[in-house]
């Protein structure tokens, strides 16, 4: 993401430690001009859209 000048952040910190953080994003939108919001968000699918097609694919035989 940081090539995309988007900017990420472990969300760890902001939950209570006996909450369940699995498959857990959290977008957060401070000091940006609006209309770079929607800009931001569509970046970070295509990154992880991107990232989940490296996963290999496990194939049963």
């Amino acid at each position: 993401m940081k090539k995309e000048n988007v900017y990420v952040d472990d969300a760890r910190k902001m939950y209570l430690p006996e909450f369940a953080q699995n498959s857990v994003i959290r977008l957060s939108v401070s000091q940006v001009e609006e209309e770079l919001i929607e800009i931001g968000v569509q970046t970070i699918a295509r990154v992880i859209k991107e990232q989940l097609n490296k996963v290999p694919q496990v194939k049963f035989i």
